[in-house]
């Protein structure tokens, strides 16, 4: 593992179609998590990016993505063994889910990522100024790279 984004917060997704290639654009203001085995930078710990960007590539397809995002919806601890066990879970085409994003202010905290061949399975959970609830996400989509963008590593913030 050279890179994580446990624990990394996305405050915008963009999306943007060219000719060629259909990209979605991650913007972590706060960085990203490198190794020391990241290749090029003698780090001996963890440690935080500046501000960083990942965008995922799709070659043109006649469909925008093939993507689905979910969001769950539970209801927060209310004291000591008082919880609602209510669960929701609301399903949603990508574009659908970032303008839901956009329209509510929330930033998405990564907690696991997946991925498989060309498929990319991340969760986590959704900070939303607006509601009481705890929302996690839940987004799965296929894409043909992905690419890590920052300029540069901060040894002094650790792990």
């Amino acid at each position: 593992m050279i890179l994580t984004m446990h624990d990394c917060i996305v405050t915008q997704i963009d999306l943007e179609t060219t000719e060629n290639d259909i990209r979605m654009t991650w913007h972590f203001p706060n960085g990203i998590w490198v190794t020391p085995e990241i290749p090029c930078h003698e780090i001996k710990e963890i440690c935080r990016t500046s501000e960083a960007e990942l965008v995922f590539t799709a070659k043109h397809r006649e469909y925008e993505w093939d993507a689905s995002a979910a969001i769950c919806m539970k209801s927060r601890w209310h004291g000591k063994d008082k919880r609602m066990n209510t669960e929701t879970w609301e399903y949603m085409n990508l574009p659908d889910f970032i303008a839901k994003m956009q329209e509510n202010g929330w930033s998405l905290e990564i907690i696991n990522t997946y991925t498989e061949g060309y498929m990319f399975l991340v969760t986590g959970e959704i900070n939303s100024p607006k509601e009481r609830r705890f929302l996690q996400f839940r987004m799965e989509f296929w894409a043909d790279s992905a690419r890590y963008n920052w300029d540069e590593i901060h040894p002094d913030r650790v792990w």
